[in-house]
């Protein structure tokens, strides 16, 4: 499985300038965070949603983070954008882990 995943905004459009971005093929992870992706993406629903699930606000939302996913299998890919008040609560904690893979993504030498 692809994930392609991208993060911006944030309080005072923290990452504004520079989008936080994690991109992986799951197969190349280590098992246990192969799995536990896996896991979060299964729970959350999010590859049920329909598009209007699946739509971030009526535009920039000031001190908020924006988020763009899409997720493929072979030549099938979804793709969403949530931002903090859209993203349905069964997603978030998928965000938020993929967000910390990107921290921990930018901050490898």
């Amino acid at each position: 499985m692809h994930i392609e995943f991208e993060f911006s905004g944030g309080y005072g459009g923290l990452f504004a300038a520079k989008p936080l971005g994690y991109r992986v093929e799951t197969d190349e992870l280590p098992d246990e965070v192969r799995d536990k992706l896996l896991a979060l993406i299964r729970d959350s629903g999010v590859l049920e949603l329909k598009p209007a699930q699946a739509t971030g606000g009526p535009g920039p939302q000031r001190d908020v983070f924006t988020y763009s996913l899409t997720i493929g299998e072979g030549a099938a890919a979804k793709s969403f954008a949530f931002d903090d008040a859209s993203a349905p609560p069964a997603v978030r904690p998928l965000l938020s882990r993929l967000r910390e893979l990107a921290v921990e993504q930018r901050m490898r030498p």
